[in-house]
């Protein structure tokens, strides 16, 4: 969530998801089963045409993160795994066609970019993030995220 740390000012905010399962089981993910809770409210991912005509800062966000240095971290971290680098909710427009579903496991880490509108965010806030599967709705996972 670092990037949302750094543009608690903007209008949409980025965060780089890293997602596995555990082992022996398999979920399907799409848009609308990956969201932020925030305040006890879900903000759902918004559309990509929407956002794409509503948010032009991508490929700044894009060159930050990359900066960072997140994914060497993740890949030390996860370094039996391959990651899945083809999926992708928000790919920059440069790249291919954003993908709206994809099966997550516990042997490939599958990595995306999610953004949401700001609600607002503020240092010392925390919010979840919440994953679920498509097909069925008792198989989730969440995780808590503080903003510094």
């Amino acid at each position: 969530a670092g990037l949302v740390e750094r543009y608690l000012d903007s209008d949409y905010v980025m965060i780089m998801l890293f997602l596995l399962t555990d082992p022996n089981t398999s979920a399907n993910i799409n848009r609308d089963t990956v969201w932020v809770m925030y305040n006890n409210e879900p903000i759902k991912m918004p559309v990509l045409s929407e956002f794409r005509a509503a948010y032009r800062n991508e490929n700044r966000d894009a060159r930050v993160y990359d900066r960072m240095g997140k994914d060497q971290l993740v890949q030390s971290q996860f370094s039996g795994y391959r990651i899945n680098w083809d999926f992708d909710f928000f790919p920059l427009r440069s790249q291919a066609i954003s993908t709206d579903r994809a099966t997550i496991n516990a042997s490939v880490i599958t990595k995306t970019r999610l953004y949401i509108k700001n609600p607002g965010f503020k240092p010392g806030e925390r919010f979840l993030i919440v994953v679920r599967d498509v097909d069925n709705p008792e198989l989730m996972g969440s995780v808590a995220v503080a903003l510094q």
